[in-house]
């Protein structure tokens, strides 16, 4: 089962989201345009609920917990603004911190962006 998390009210952090998100349930993100789907590594079902804890932690984590509403709906997760603003923020790295495009991963040493970017273009 494929799990797609809308992300319309939050796509400036969608890419940071992902790879949290997938990290803690273990899951594979697909970015799209607005969203993100997380499919399981193996045969066994994703947690619908460990998802919606996940993305609850991250937003707390940045302080918009509440701003902003988490409904599962069967195999989707919508990210609902309460008062009907979306989220703007721009990247969740501090100055000098490089982030990779692709996947969200977070270095402060650029040799080290450099080398995990090219794994990408394998």
């Amino acid at each position: 089962m494929m799990l797609t998390i809308h992300c319309d009210d939050v796509k400036s952090i969608r890419h940071e989201l992902a790879v949290y998100v997938s990290d803690q349930i273990g899951a594979i993100p697909t970015l799209k345009t607005s969203e993100f789907i997380l499919s399981p590594v193996d045969d066994e079902p994703i947690d619908k609920d460990l998802a919606v804890t996940a993305i609850r932690e991250y937003l707390e984590s940045l302080g918009e917990i509440h701003n902003f509403d988490v409904v599962p709906v069967q195999n989707e997760i919508f990210i609902r603004s309460i008062a009907g603003k979306r989220l703007e923020r721009g990247s969740k790295s501090d100055p000098g911190m490089f982030s990779c495009p692709h996947c969200g991963f977070l270095t402060k040493y650029e040799e080290e962006y450099h080398i995990h970017t090219r794994i990408h273009y394998l």
